[in-house]
């Protein structure tokens, strides 16, 4: 499992975390797979995998039930870096098929532990996001996607933020589109150990089509905004990370573009997830199929 840009993993062994997200009323799974240094680092080595561990219901220090049946689990995984400070580089595994407690998808927390197993967890779920004087956000499939940013904060302590997609999202208006999708920036902290796994996560911005920073419009029905999500870094020096999303379902008014966009946003990093801004900075769109 590698670390997140611009961290070196603590243990300083090789680990592939691998989603088995299961059809119908299964729960789903992830493999971590702990590999020799060879294979990682020799091209063509035919090294050994040295483990093999399963997360799931019952399994790899999940209990039994933990998981809801046909959440989909594992159908994202994210190496989120060392949240705790003990030497582990943690995950994140997303359910976008949760629904437990009224939610439309989830994202679990793992903290793991030396034999690469959970230690402990924190489920994380959506709330309803709001641009104050117009429409909010109907989240569904939280978790199709997630990945994750570090930066320093003012007290030089590193903070991590989860950067979720939710590709089924819609406008919660009447006639509101279907599927446009959203990003929700979810900010870790070490709790005070109230929270189960001792983990507080505070939901920040929420990006959709008019809200955290987009215009109204620009996302229409089925384009599933949030499908994929990569973290590029700050790409130009000016202070904010760059990220693109996946829109899978993006297409052009002339009917004969193929489908598909990835969104290039900055987003800015403050003290405080709730103030991050997101800035549309390019579509990159596939080109046009000669006649």
């Amino acid at each position: 499992m590698d670390a997140p840009p611009d961290s070196q993993p603590i243990t300083g062994r090789r680990r592939l975390l691998v989603g088995a997200p299961a059809p119908g009323r299964e729960a789903g799974a992830v493999y971590v797979l702990r590999l020799h240094a060879a294979v990682c680092l020799v091209s063509g080595s035919n090294g050994t995998l040295q483990s093999i561990k399963m997360w799931s219901n019952g399994e790899g220090g999940i209990p039994h039930g933990t998981i809801e049946a046909g959440s989909r689990f594992g159908s994202s995984v994210a190496s989120i870096g060392d949240v705790t400070g003990d030497g582990m580089i943690d995950a994140a595994v997303g359910a976008p098929g949760d629904g437990t407690i009224g939610s439309h998808g989830a994202v679990m927390v793992c903290i793991l532990a030396p034999d690469d197993t959970v230690s402990r967890f924190q489920w994380v779920r959506p709330a309803a996001a709001s641009s104050g004087p117009g429409p909010g956000l109907v989240i569904r499939s939280f978790g199709s996607s997630v990945t994750a940013m570090q930066y320093i904060g003012s007290a030089e302590q590193c903070k991590v933020h989860l950067i979720i997609g939710a590709d089924d999202s819609r406008s919660d208006t009447a006639d509101a589109s279907h599927g446009t999708g959203a990003l929700v920036l979810v900010q870790l902290a070490t709790g005070d150990g109230s929270e189960p796994g001792g983990i507080h996560a505070i939901q920040g911005t929420t990006i959709g089509d008019g809200i955290g920073g987009l215009e109204a419009g620009l996302l229409r029905a089925n384009y599933h905004l949030g499908r994929s999500l990569s973290v590029l870094g700050d790409i130009d020096g000016d202070g904010t990370v760059e990220i693109l999303a996946g829109a899978p379902g993006w297409s052009g008014t002339s009917g004969t573009e193929l489908r598909g966009a990835l969104l290039l946003l900055s987003l800015s990093t403050p003290e405080d997830s709730a103030g991050s801004k997101c800035l549309l900075r390019m579509v990159i769109r596939p080109p046009t199929p000669s006649p």
